[in-house]
């Protein structure tokens, strides 16, 4: 009887301690977590006009607050582009940027050459 106790809390420890690893694995990926920027849109700008970053994985959180819809493209960097968003709609658009200056854009038609474009610098 003595016997059989040793081995079910024997196998109760080893199952709470795997448990532990598991979830300690889970949590610790490896890399770094995005970067969060916020961004809004309005007829024709983008706020702030003038975004700041370190090199590497970078979320840019868009929302729509204009009353026509809008995009976000950074045309230096492929497939880089948020689809059309209405009014009050938002999006992410997820980068990886190395050291330097991005310009982003409203890629509906008229809105760039209207002013909206704002500045991504990144060291």
């Amino acid at each position: 009887m003595k016997r059989v106790t040793r081995l079910l809390i024997l196998a109760f420890v080893t199952g709470i301690a795997g448990t532990g690893l598991v979830m300690i694995r889970a949590g610790h990926s490896g890399q770094a977590p995005a970067q969060v920027i916020q961004l809004e849109m309005k007829e024709f700008t983008f706020t702030p006009k003038a975004l700041t970053a370190k090199p590497g994985s970078v979320r840019i959180l868009a929302r729509n607050k204009g009353m026509v819809e809008h995009s976000l493209t950074v045309p230096a960097l492929k497939n880089a582009t948020t689809k059309n968003l209405l009014a009050g709609k938002s999006a992410s658009l997820d980068l990886t940027v190395r050291a330097g200056t991005y310009q982003i854009v409203c890629d509906v038609p008229g809105h760039k050459e209207a002013g909206m474009v704002a500045t991504l610098t990144v060291r």
